[in-house]
């Protein structure tokens, strides 16, 4: 019982007997069960015991008028009888209480009674079969696929009562043979020998995801993030403080010449495994939008030392290098914070730092989402959900923390800062044009093909001779051109010396080898005498070198300063006769007395596909350089 105290009277409030309660009671359970029946039409929810707790969530709601405190509510509720009624229902303003007070009560307990439905349903049932999802990716990258598919179940689970909309399955295989495997629909064959047909794809580039003209599987490609090419250093190798200053300024063959110069050691990985390899490669290998020459490619190759088998920046990187490596930023900080993924765990070692050529070039991260004609609902949604989510601020977070840029800036947070050798940079320049990939690959097979080389050194007496305003012999220049040539030879090459002086045949100096040491080392015991045997020296070393290997680049060349003047048995035609269809190229390099305008010179050059090439002491560097062009495979 209430007293209601106004105006002086004394007026006393019943309290509401059982019928009251009752038709209240089931008020409330009405409203529940309607508010939360509208929730699960929309969310299309399924199945009997979300019903069950639904139902017995709105009892609980309907007992609330039996129990003691509503009194008190129900006395303030009373005391609206002294109210004129009539006057507020000309307003409308009981109506509007009414439906606000309705609207208030179904907004608190819908949530709740969706929640407990919800929570009780998974709890007692379990959650529901998550949608199976296959999603291929490049070797270098299914450690960060994996992440982003975690990043996105745990995400989801976190909105489902802790149950994943999807369970996405990543496994690696080259980008080429995904292609292969595409172009033909997915055959059994590729079942058996790839895997699973894909949902989505992690190429790794936007080279590596070049599609075929016209594909039988459509797929929608959207680019999800960067990282930039680096030159990763250890800390080894940064004695001087002032190196750190350069870390962004230089281009990038300024950046290799100072790191030779430094006598650095400066590993790239194959460029067919990686895409920031082959990223660095065409611009080391352009200057502008020009090719550079095939001497300067050589150079380059020689330079970049090659690993000892086919291996990605990843696998350069889990050797535990002491040289700098050519990889992308990503790797290195994942590297820094150990968090690689290497046959032998690597724990954190943050002390690399990159180095950010001028005209920094990234990696383009694209994601590619097919549309299987015979792929389920569920799954075309939660593929382009993936896709979606990684826009989204928790997908560019997981981006960032595997080590990527997310697509559209922003700030960056740990592993991308300067503790892990990361500095702030910004870029926008679009990938080259496949036919410039095309071109420096050509031109990186030639320049990489090794070489076998036999060097037939003048030593008669001729050669003792002064070279006008030079201070030097004509031996001293054809050493030096030796010497010069030494820069040439790279990996794989090898390399032989031979003499010829009287009437005799050549002097075997050096037999073939990889290493010029013993080459530069002979030079020393030539001096110069008697006659020149040039034919027979000729004709000795094309016979040497036939047949040649076919993976090779064969060459004789030959450093003279005059004719045949030691009376040789050997004619003009048996020597072009003898050089003929052998396969050998001949190249003269003449001091001195001879001239490339000599007849049996350009004769022999010209049969046998080579060149001949006068020689001063100004001109030696680069004459030497233009030979090596045509030697590798130039005109």
């Amino acid at each position: 019982m209430g007293v209601d105290f106004r105006a002086g009277e004394v007026r006393v409030t019943e309290p509401p007997d059982r019928r009251q309660r009752m038709a209240t009671g089931a008020l409330f359970s009405v409203l529940v069960l309607f508010s939360g029946a509208l929730q699960a039409l929309f969310e299309s929810s399924e199945g009997p015991l979300r019903w069950v707790f639904l139902f017995l969530a709105s009892l609980l709601v309907g007992l609330i008028p039996f129990t003691p405190s509503w009194q008190g509510i129900y006395t303030w509720m009373s005391r609206w009888r002294t109210v004129r009624w009539r006057h507020l229902l000309r307003r409308g303003l009981v109506w509007t209480l009414a439906m606000a007070g309705t609207v208030a009560l179904g907004a608190i307990a819908v949530p709740l009674a969706a929640d407990f439905t919800e929570r009780a349903r998974v709890r007692l049932q379990g959650c529901p079969n998550a949608t199976q999802l296959i999603m291929v990716a490049a070797p270098e990258d299914v450690t960060t696929a994996r992440e982003l598919a975690s990043a996105f179940e745990a995400d989801t689970a976190g909105r489902r009562y802790g149950c994943p909309s999807a369970d996405i399955q990543v496994y690696p295989e080259t980008p080429a043979l995904v292609r292969q495997a595409l172009q033909g629909g997915w055959s059994p064959d590729d079942l058996r020998s790839i895997g699973a047909r894909p949902d989505l794809w992690l190429p790794g580039s936007t080279r590596q995801a070049l599609m075929p003209p016209d594909p039988l599987v459509p797929a929608d490609e959207s680019t999800i993030a960067s990282t930039p090419i680096v030159l990763a250093v250890p800390p080894s190798l940064l004695v001087d403080p002032r190196l750190l200053d350069l870390r962004r300024s230089l281009l990038w063959s300024t950046l290799i010449e100072r790191a030779e110069a430094l006598h650095w050691t400066v590993q790239r990985p194959d460029p067919q495994l990686s895409a920031a390899a082959e990223l660095a490669t065409v611009k080391l290998y352009t200057d502008g939008s020009v090719l550079i020459d095939r001497a300067k490619a050589r150079q380059l190759e020689k330079v970049l030392l090659p690993p000892k088998s086919p291996a990605s920046g990843v696998d350069l990187l889990c050797g535990q290098p002491t040289s700098a490596v050519i990889v992308t930023e990503q790797q290195m900080v994942r590297y820094n914070a150990g968090r690689l993924d290497c046959p032998r765990p690597l724990a954190p070692n943050p002390s690399w730092r990159a180095f950010y050529p001028a005209e920094l070039t990234p990696v383009q991260m694209p994601l590619l989402r097919f549309r299987w004609p015979d792929a389920g609902d569920d799954q075309a949604r939660e593929a382009a959900e993936f896709v979606r989510w990684l826009g989204t601020t928790a997908g560019r977070e997981a981006l960032n923390n595997s080590g990527l840029r997310p697509i559209g800036g922003g700030h960056l947070r740990d592993p991308l800062s300067d503790r892990y050798g990361v500095l702030s940079v910004s870029y926008g320049r679009e990938p080259p044009a496949p036919e410039v990939f095309e071109a420096v690959a050509a031109l990186r097979a030639q320049a990489q093909r090794p070489a076998r080389i036999l060097l037939a050194l003048d030593a008669s007496g001729s050669m003792n001779q002064p070279v006008s305003g030079a201070g030097l012999t004509r031996i001293d220049l054809a050493k030096q051109g030796i010497v010069g040539a030494l820069k040439h030879i790279g990996p794989g090459d090898e390399l032989a010396l031979w003499s010829f002086q009287g009437t005799g045949g050549p002097t075997r100096l050096t037999e073939f080898a990889g290493d010029g040491a013993a080459v530069q080392a002979a030079l020393a015991g030539v001096m110069p005498s008697g006659r020149a045997p040039l034919y027979q020296s000729i004709v000795d070393g094309v016979s040497a070198l036939a047949p040649p290997d076919p993976d090779r680049h064969t060459a004789l060349v030959v450093l003279t300063d005059g004719e045949d003047d030691s009376g040789s048995r050997i004619s003009r035609q048996q020597l072009l006769d003898a050089v003929k269809g052998r396969g050998v190229k001949v190249f003269a390099v003449a001091t001195g007395e001879a001239s490339c305008a000599t007849q049996i010179i350009i004769e022999v050059t010209e049969q046998t596909d080579g060149r001949c090439f006068e020689v001063g002491v100004a001109s030696l560097d680069a004459r030497l350089s233009a030979m090596f062009e045509v030697l590798w495979g130039g005109s």
